[in-house]
């Protein structure tokens, strides 16, 4: 057993016996294993000593900052300039990109596989240089699972990190709320932006995925950044009110605590998923008693697990629907009408109408420029408001919310304008 297993399990045990929805600690850590697990304990003491000493050989093999600043900088600047190639109609703030230099990449992925790859891959610093052209792509890492169709955590695209940080407009002496830590990264680059005087804490539901974040947060000595191992949908009143909350994990709900954890006026940048396939990012401003929309765009992100976690968003074969093992045996005549869609083609039973009724809409979306929600107004309300939409609104019930949407973006605020992208770089991203 390696020394990083041996040190996961561990922290299961602990977790066992605190209970998980607790906090993970270091320092109770440590105190725990000393009353507890004196023969571990020892060896944990020992790394410790070693790696406080320096010059040895375990501060060679893990101590990923002692790069050389030119060959990081390297990378961050190609990085970088492709950031501002992907986004040069909004080009990434000075500050950010200062956070961004500050902040790099590597120091946060020790263990990774790429997308399409079953291969998981240690970092350390006597093997870092083998990794740095794959950290430093634009693309994002799988950081846990092995399901490439359901990875539950991932470090996201860099470049489009960097762009969701400039849309949040957070500002030094900010408290900041992230749901969905991954490798802490996203909370590190914040803990930049907000600076001394800020303060942020990020969520994550996955206790290994947790520990190793707040692992890397204590070592990197970032004290204003507080990670904590939790459903991120219950978020953390506990250091309520923030002025900006983050998704970095997509979400067909928006829970209803995070209401009351905003102050007014405060921003939200959340990921919405739509039953049947589709991400939006959504800037959201908090106003009164609900959220209205002030920017959006397509993009691609995990879904938040736990809680608020739904299991038929996707498409799924009709097959798989369980009234259609005795839909299919029963004859559809000519006054019946149904449409299958297929792979890449369209079956029709009985009359022709259900087709017709398809392909109508169909064309009548081609023609509007193929709108994906982004396209539109929001304002978000919790579940139990009474509403009445307009002639020009919808309303969509979930569990805890209700979106009220508009075909007309921008009318919800005059002064500030509703920006549609609704075509476009197609982002991808996750936990960061």
């Amino acid at each position: 057993m390696t020394w990083a297993q041996e040190m996961q399990l561990m922290i299961g045990k602990y977790r066992e016996k605190m209970g998980k929805a607790a906090p993970f600690n270091f320092v109770n850590f440590a105190n725990w294993c000393e009353a507890n697990e004196p023969e571990f304990n020892e060896r944990l003491e020992k790394r410790a000593a070693d790696l406080l000493n320096g010059g040895d050989q375990l501060t060679q093999q893990y101590d990923m900052t002692k790069m050389p600043d030119d060959l990081v900088s390297k990378y961050q600047r190609q990085l970088l300039d492709q950031a501002q190639q992907t986004y040069q109609d909004t080009p990434i703030s000075e500050a950010t990109v200062r956070a961004f230099l500050a902040t790099p990449r590597h120091l946060f992925v020790r263990h990774y596989r790429e997308r399409a790859s079953k291969e998981w891959r240690d970092v350390n610093a006597s093997n870092l240089t083998e990794h740095l052209a794959t950290l430093y792509a634009d693309n994002p890492l799988t950081l846990f699972g092995d399901d490439d169709n359901n990875v539950p955590s991932t470090i996201s695209q860099p470049s489009f990190v960097l762009r969701m940080l400039d849309l949040l407009q957070v500002r030094p002496g900010h408290a900041v709320l992230e749901l969905g830590a991954g490798s802490a990264w996203n909370a590190a680059l914040i803990g930049r932006l907000v600076g001394p005087s800020g303060r942020v804490v990020t969520l994550e539901i996955i206790p290994e995925v947790a520990a190793r974040a707040a692992a890397t947060i204590a070592e990197l000595d970032i004290t204003n950044v507080h990670v904590v191992s939790a459903d991120g949908g219950d978020g953390y009143a506990e250091r309520a009110p923030y002025d900006r909350i983050i998704f970095t994990a997509g979400t067909y709900d928006l829970p209803r605590p995070l209401y009351d954890q905003i102050r007014s006026g405060g921003l939200m940048l959340v990921v919405i998923k739509d039953a049947g396939g589709g991400d939006n990012l959504f800037l959201l401003e908090k106003v009164d008693d609900h959220f209205e929309s002030r920017y959006a765009m397509p993009c691609g992100f995990v879904q938040l697990t736990g809680k608020y976690k739904v299991d038929t968003l996707d498409p799924g074969p009709v097959d798989a629907l369980p009234q259609w093992s005795a839909l299919k045996e029963k004859e559809i005549g000519d006054s019946a009408s149904l449409v299958l869609a297929r792979d890449d083609e369209l079956i029709s039973y009985g009359n022709a109408k259900a087709t017709e009724r398809l392909l109508r809409l169909i064309h009548r979306w081609v023609d509007l420029g193929m709108p994906t929600a982004s396209s539109f107004g929001v304002r978000v309300f919790r579940g139990d408001r009474p509403l009445t939409a307009r002639d020009d609104q919808w309303i969509v019930k979930r569990r805890e919310s209700q979106f009220v949407w508009s075909a007309l973006p921008g009318q919800f605020a005059d002064d500030v304008p509703q920006t549609s992208l609704g075509i476009g770089t197609r982002n991808t991203g996750g936990h960061s």
